[in-house]
């Protein structure tokens, strides 16, 4: 049983893969097995299909919910729905333009009627961020999400 054993581990770990502990990363010379690098060029704003409307109820400090719709349209324009809920029946509305940081992951609406809001864009999502730009954590942080409505 015993010889069976170290034939096994001895088998298992001249099948296992090299270590790429030292290796360098992909790109140019780089082994097939390592680890793959990030592509600069590639980010949220020119790889993912973004342009379309986000929906999500965030938390409200003295209503049941802000029920928020973000409509991102191609040329840059924004629409905005914000629906307090338990406080009223009608929708505060504001449109603008949004621009991208410089890495094309983050947007910042900027309308006529308040003040900027930013929100990173992943797939299919916006994640609302906090004034300094950083994603809203704790126990509450999934509600600041919102996904994006199946569709053209």
């Amino acid at each position: 049983m015993k010889r069976f054993l170290l034939a096994t581990l001895v088998f298992l770990a001249a099948c296992s893969e090299p270590s790429t502990d030292s290796a360098p990363t992909a790109g140019a010379g780089a082994p097939a097995n390592a680890t793959p690098v990030a592509d600069a060029a590639h980010n949220s704003r020119n790889s993912l299909d973004w342009p379309g409307t986000y929906a999500g109820t965030v938390p409200c400090a003295d209503c049941k919910g802000i029920r928020t719709t973000i409509r991102l349209q191609a040329d840059g324009n924004f629409t905005r729905e914000l629906l307090y809920l338990g406080k009223s029946n009608v929708p505060v509305r504001d449109a603008g333009m949004f621009t991208w940081n410089d890495a094309g992951s983050i947007i910042t609406l900027a309308s006529e009627n308040g003040e900027p809001q930013q929100y990173q864009v992943g797939e299919n999502r916006l994640f609302h961020l906090d004034r300094s730009g950083n994603r809203i954590a704790g126990e509450l942080a999934d509600r600041y999400v919102l996904e994006k409505a199946p569709g053209p």
